[in-house]
C-alpha cells in the first residue's frame, strides 16, 4: 500500500515546502526593490529555494526525468553561447551570472513549476500570487502619489512617472501590464474570491500603469485584454463589465494626477514618447528605443557568434541605451548561439501556452499574460527578466495541466511524466 512506502511522506512534505517558496516566490519576484543584495531579489531566492527543494524531492524518491532532444538542444546551445560570450566579456564573472539567471528563469524554474502546480487550482492560485504581486507593485505607485517617495530605491521620476515598488518606471510598465491582464482574466474565471481577486488586481494594475506612464506597458495590457476578449468569444456581458472597470480605474488616476504639476496623463505621455508635443528630444522615447534597436543590431552584426557580453554593463549600445527588443538584445549581448537557445525555448514553450488558450478561465488568462510579456518584450531587453518568462512558463504549465487533468493519469507519476514537458 502507497502509505507503508516510506517515501511517501517524505515527498509529500517536500513538495508541500517547494509550493509554499514557489507561491511566496510568485508574489515576491514583482516587487524589485526589495533585494537583499545587487542583482538579487527576495522573489529570486524565494523561486531557487522552491526549485532545489522540488530537485531534492526528486532526486530523494528515485523519478526519472526524460529531456526530448529540442529541450536537450536548447539548454546546450544556450550553455555554449553564454560560456563563449562570457570568455570575451570585459567583465566574465558578471556575464556569466547572466547567463545562469536565464537558465534559470528558462528552464529550471519552469520544470520545477511544471511539478509543483500540477493541477488546476494549483495554477490557479500560482496565477494569483503573480498577479497579486503585480498589482501590489501597481499600489505602491498609489502611494508614491498619495504619499511621496517613502519606499526605498524607488523614486518619482523628474517627469512625474511613479514606478512603485520597481526600480524604474519601464520595469513597472513590464510588471503591472501584468496585474491588469491577469487581473481581466481572474474576472472572467469561476469562484466568487478569484472574481473579487481579479477585480482588485486590475484595478491597481490599471492605476499603477497609467501613473508609471509606460506607453509599452500600455499596449501590451491592450494587446492582452484583447487576446483573452478573442479567447473569450467576445462575450457582450463581459466586455462591458470590463470597460466599466477601466473607465472607473483610469478616471480615478487621471483625477488623482490633477493636482500633481509634472504628472502626465496617458495622452500627454504617449504624445511625448512619440515626440508629438516637440520640446526636448529625449523625452521622445520611440525614436530612442529605436536607435538603441539600430545600434544594437549593428553591434551583433560586427561580432556575430560572441556577442559583447551578458553583463548589465555590456547591454549599453552605441546611444547609450540596452537593445530594446528582446531579440536584439540577445544578439548583441550573447551573440548568434546563445539566441538561438533562447528562441527554440521561447518557441516550444509559446507554442503550448497557445494550445490552452480557448480553455476559458485560467488557462485563458494565463495564455493572456503570455501574449502581454511578449509585446512588451518587442520594446524592452527582456531576455533576463522574471517578469517576461514567469508568465510564458504559467501559459505552458496551463497547457500541461489541462492535458493530464483531461485524460487518467496515474497521480504517482505525475511528476515524472510532466517535467519534462517543458524542457523536452
Amino acid at each position: 500500500m502507497m502509505m507503508n512506502c516510506p517515501s511517501t511522506p517524505q515527498r509529500i512534505h517536500l513538495l508541500a515546502i517547494a509550493r509554499t517558496l514557489l507561491y511566496a516566490g510568485l508574489f515576491m519576484v514583482s516587487l524589485l526593490v526589495i533585494r537583499i543584495g545587487g542583482e538579487i531579489t527576495v522573489g529570486d531566492v524565494l523561486l531557487i529555494g522552491a526549485f532545489l527543494v522540488t530537485a531534492a524531492d526528486v532526486a530523494l524518491n528515485g523519478r526519472p526525468i526524460k529531456f526530448g532532444n529540442g529541450g536537450v538542444a536548447a539548454f546546450a546551445l544556450l550553455f555554449v553561447g553564454g560560456v563563449l560570450t562570457s570568455f570575451v566579456a570585459a567583465n566574465p564573472s558578471g556575464s556569466a551570472t547572466v547567463a545562469a539567471r536565464v537558465a534559470l528563469l528558462a528552464f529550471l524554474i519552469p520544470w520545477a513549476m511544471t511539478v509543483l502546480l500540477d493541477t488546476r487550482r494549483r495554477l490557479a492560485t500560482g496565477l494569483s500570487f503573480l498577479a497579486a504581486g503585480a498589482a501590489t507593485c501597481g499600489a505602491g505607485s498609489i502611494v508614491q502619489l498619495l504619499v511621496g517617495d517613502i519606499i526605498p530605491g524607488s523614486q518619482t521620476t523628474t517627469g512625474g512617472r511613479f514606478p512603485g515598488f520597481a526600480v524604474h518606471v519601464s520595469d513597472t510598465g513590464g510588471v503591472v501590464c501584468l496585474a491588469v491582464v491577469y487581473g481581466a482574466g481572474l474576472l472572467f474565471s469561476r469562484g466568487t474570491v478569484r472574481r473579487l481577486a481579479g477585480v482588485l488586481s486590475l484595478a491597481l494594475g490599471l492605476v499603477g500603469l497609467i501613473l508609471s506612464g509606460s506607453v509599452s506597458g500600455m499596449i501590451a495590457a491592450v494587446v492582452g485584454i484583447f487576446a483573452l476578449l478573442i479567447w473569450h468569444r467576445l462575450h457582450l456581458g463581459k466586455i462591458l463589465a470590463l470597460g466599466a472597470l477601466m473607465v472607473a480605474g483610469a478616471s480615478w488616476a487621471i483625477s488623482a494626477m490633477a493636482v500633481q504639476d509634472n504628472a502626465l496623463t496617458p495622452v500627454e505621455r504617449i504624445k511625448q514618447a512619440t515626440g508629438l508635443t516637440g520640446g526636448d528630444a529625449g523625452l521622445n522615447t520611440s525614436a530612442t528605443r529605436w536607435e538603441s534597436i539600430v545600434a544594437g543590431w549593428e553591434g551583433f552584426i560586427q561580432n556575430l557568434f560572441l556577442g559583447a557580453g551578458l553583463e548589465p554593463a555590456a547591454a549599453v549600445t552605441a546611444v547609450d541605451l540596452p537593445a530594446h527588443n528582446f531579440f536584439v538584445a540577445a544578439l548583441y549581448q550573447g551573440g548568434m548561439i546563445f539566441t538561438l537557445g533562447l528562441v527554440i525555448t521561447l518557441v516550444r514553450l509559446v507554442w503550448r501556452g497557445l494550445r490552452s488558450a480557448w480553455q476559458r478561465g485560467v488557462p485563458a488568462a494565463a495564455a493572456a499574460g503570455m501574449v502581454t510579456a511578449l509585446v512588451f518584450a518587442m520594446t524592452a531587453p527582456s531576455f533576463f527578466n522574471r517578469y517576461f518568462w514567469l508568465p510564458i512558463a504559467l501559459a505552458a504549465v496551463a497547457y500541461q495541466v489541462e492535458r493530464t487533468q483531461t485524460r487518467p493519469v496515474r497521480r504517482s507519476s505525475v511528476a515524472a511524466s510532466t517535467a519534462p514537458a517543458l524542457v523536452g
